[in-house]
């Protein structure tokens, strides 16, 4: 189901996010993620979710409420921002400073954004 993606600075952590994020999807949804990856790039680390929606919303878009089924999935996205912020600060040892995500219908999939704040090992030049 996961994969630690191929441009990480750390494989562990982008495959213990990939693992816990697509865990609360799972949750969240009562649908199982069908692939995790997650790519940590200095201060980004992005979590793509390839999924399967629900019957009903499936149906929604089907009878032209497709915009519904995009605001219900961000609505629960942001319900659980901090339950995905905490993963990924676990697995990094940084702090999350900002939170996107977005659901792409056809194909399904859904890309987590996380924006990391400064290392403690490359700390912010002075500005």
């Amino acid at each position: 189901m996961s994969d630690p993606g191929e441009r990480g600075t750390d494989p562990a952590a982008a495959a213990a996010i990939s693992e816990q994020i697509a865990l609360i999807h799972t949750e969240s949804y009562d649908t199982p993620v069908k692939h995790a990856v997650t790519h940590i790039l200095d201060d980004l680390v992005v979590a793509v979710l390839d999924i399967d929606l629900s019957l009903i919303e499936k149906r929604m878009i089907e009878f032209g409420k497709g915009e519904l089924v995009h605001e219900l999935r961000h609505a629960v996205q942001m319900a659980e921002a901090a339950s995905f912020t905490a993963v990924v600060e676990r697995a990094t040892g940084r702090r999350v400073v900002a939170f996107a995500s977005h659901t792409h219908i056809d194909p399904p999939f859904v890309a987590e954004l996380f924006r990391l704040g400064p290392s403690t090992a490359h700390p912010a030049e002075p500005q």
